[in-house]
């Protein structure tokens, strides 16, 4: 996924709405170690090698966002989507790392759950675009594939809440270059 220019489409839209509010907020919640992320996800493994990621904008909204407005951010949002993204998953990948790098961002994970192939993470990701703040994964694993849902939501100051549902898969497509 090109989140950098997908979740930019965004971030345009909200400091059209929005001028002035900051999008940085102050992460809260404590990092957790890999001791704390590895032994509950040391089953939750990916086959290493090379993963094109898809995604696909299932939810975009923002209380009093004109509707072209709207329109002009699902539009970057999926020309930005349709561009391929690669990520590298190795041996020593951790589900932190690779949930991370399959959605191109700064992301420390704070609870991390798994249950068979299925996980939950809650991870304070940063952005270099200003789409600072919490995001909730839900997802499974299937050997070389893997299916996220990705929920972020962030306080506008005057605008209320934008809420920013993705889902992404990941396939495995051949080792890493």
């Amino acid at each position: 996924m090109k989140s950098r220019l997908i979740l930019s489409a965004a971030v345009a839209a909200l400091t059209l709405t929005a001028c002035g509010s900051s999008n940085d907020e102050d992460l809260q919640e404590e990092a957790l170690s890999a001791d704390d992320v590895s032994p509950g996800a040391g089953d939750l493994k990916l086959a290493a090698g090379e993963y094109s990621s898809k995604v696909e904008l299932v939810e975009f909204e923002l209380p009093g966002l004109p509707a072209d407005v709207k329109r002009m951010a699902e539009r970057a949002f999926a020309d930005g989507a349709a561009e391929p993204s690669l990520s590298c998953v190795t041996e020593d990948s951790t589900p932190e790392q690779w949930i991370s790098e399959m959605n191109e961002s700064d992301c420390t994970a704070t609870d991390f759950s798994q249950s068979g192939n299925s996980f939950s993470a809650t991870m304070q990701c940063k952005d270099e675009d200003g789409l600072n703040g919490t995001v909730n994964f839900d997802g499974t694993v299937e050997g070389e594939k893997v299916q996220m849902e990705a929920r972020f939501e962030q306080a506008i100051p005057e605008m209320g809440t934008a809420k920013m549902h993705m889902r992404v898969t990941g396939t495995r497509v051949g080792e890493c270059s």
